[in-house]
């Protein structure tokens, strides 16, 4: 056994790491589609800022929304797969925790472009 493995959970507290699981991938993937939401009006802060083309403003807006779900489904995808190994593992908590991290660092680097492009 490795020395940062613990043991596998059991019975209820097995039960209790997959309903947290399943909570905390819902309310990443939530917070992933706000962190997409946000990504799309710093592209379009970005394209008004660089004063380019407005006609072609309404083809990076689709095209940007199109590239920007995808990502945002396979980082759903991704961290379902990553989160259910944790819970095989013990370290649901740490992995939870730092998916969390990233996803509230890009909100703050989403909200801080906004804030320098008005």
């Amino acid at each position: 056994m490795a020395i940062h493995e613990q043991s596998a959970p059991r019975g209820r507290a097995l039960i209790l790491l997959y309903l947290t699981y399943f909570i905390g991938w819902l309310m990443t993937s939530a917070l992933g589609f706000w962190i997409l939401l946000q990504l799309r009006i710093n592209l379009l802060d970005i394209f008004v800022a660089l004063n380019l083309n407005r006609w072609a403003m309404g083809a990076v807006d689709k095209f940007g929304i199109v590239i920007l779900g995808l990502g945002w489904l396979i980082a759903v995808v991704l961290a379902e797969y990553w989160l259910r190994g944790g819970v095989k593992r013990n370290r649901l908590w740490p992995r939870l925790l730092r998916l969390l991290g990233i996803e509230v660092l890009l909100l703050a680097v989403s909200y801080g472009l906004q804030a320098v492009l008005s």
